[in-house]
């Protein structure tokens, strides 16, 4: 039996990542997450395949396949697996169709494969990944984002937050039997994951489904979300210092993530690490900034289409709901930014 963690973003995956699917010692992780690293995979093949996997299209994926699958299958040992939270939507424009991640991700892992889907309130989510653009060099405020997100809807991240659709992809590959949803509210309070006799509850939940025994692993906290004040200054920097996503639409983000497929295509970067130095940089200004700013960022957004954005996702809510008989929070259906 093999797994595959999907995300969301920013639901303790890189958390999980790192500290829970890498260090288990009944699992053979392949990334990301190795030797506590949130960039690493197992290995520069392992690297290669998957980084391609998110983003190479039809006819480039397919000799990439070839060349590389027996490495892959040579690290299959134990219960294997992968954690990605880009294997549930799609951060940026360079990423193939989540139905075409799936299917590449169902010849890979076969069908008796558990799928990990950890899910939040999509208002909160959109707030959170907002702050994750600001980080990634995004120069425009909340209103213009939720504006340029629900205005190329077809292709935004907007319809891969409909969680039943994404969950239905995945159903009718792998089966319903091997799909475990978690909405992280109902594993959180005041902030901390809730635990039970000194067990934490959702470990406790992603082992049983895994049919591995429970070990006391700490989780730590990983890839924090910019406050509202540092948010806000971010914000202003980005439209001075340009990097990643404030170099237009043929810019890479995080450059330095392509690092083993450069190296692969024989493509010589001269600093592959340039963007994140400045990103740094900027988060470290910022902080100091707001520490001594009391004003924060604002989560305005056009009231026509935050209602359509209320019908779009309590409708899917709800289906996924009665569909799957998951137990959500009242805020998936009362839903304001």
């Amino acid at each position: 039996m093999n797994y595959i963690h999907i995300g969301y973003p920013k639901n303790l995956s890189t958390t999980l990542q790192n500290d829970f699917f890498s260090k288990h010692s009944e699992l053979s992780h392949l990334g990301l997450g190795n030797n506590g690293q949130s960039m690493n995979y197992l290995n520069r093949d392992i690297a290669i395949y998957f980084e391609s996997l998110l983003r190479a299209r039809d006819i480039e994926f397919k000799d990439i396949h070839n060349d590389f699958l027996d490495s892959i299958k040579s690290n299959f040992k134990k219960k294997y697996g992968i954690s990605h939270e880009n294997l549930s939507f799609h951060f940026s424009n360079d990423e193939v169709d989540i139905t075409q991640k799936i299917n590449r991700l169902y010849d890979l892992f076969g069908k008796e494969t558990r799928i990990i889907v950890i899910i939040r309130n999509q208002f909160d989510l959109i707030k959170s990944l907002y702050k994750e653009s600001l980080k990634a060099g995004l120069g425009i405020d909340f209103h213009d984002y939720v504006n340029a997100l629900y205005k190329s809807r077809i292709h935004s991240y907007l319809q891969e937050i409909k969680f039943d659709r994404v969950i239905e992809l995945y159903q009718n590959k792998f089966g319903l039997e091997n799909i475990l949803i978690i909405p992280i509210e109902n594993f959180r309070i005041n902030g901390h994951l809730k635990e039970i006799d000194g067990k934490n509850i959702l470990l406790t939940v992603i082992c049983n489904f895994l049919e591995i025994k429970y070990e006391n692993i700490t989780l730590t906290h990983n890839n924090p979300s910019l406050s509202d004040k540092e948010a806000f200054q971010l914000l202003a920097l980005n439209n001075q210092y340009k990097y990643n996503l404030g170099k237009g639409n043929y810019a890479l983000i995080d450059t330095h993530k392509y690092r083993d497929i450069f190296e692969f295509i024989e493509f010589n970067e001269t600093d592959i690490y340039h963007d994140v130095k400045i990103k740094r940089i900027l988060l470290e200004y910022a902080e100091k900034l707001a520490k001594n700013d009391s004003r924060k960022i604002n989560y305005y957004a056009d009231t026509t289409i935050v209602e359509k954005l209320k019908k779009m996702f309590i409708e899917s809510n709800e289906k996924l709901s009665k569909n799957y008989g998951i137990d959500l929070p009242d805020n998936y259906f009362k839903m304001e930014f």
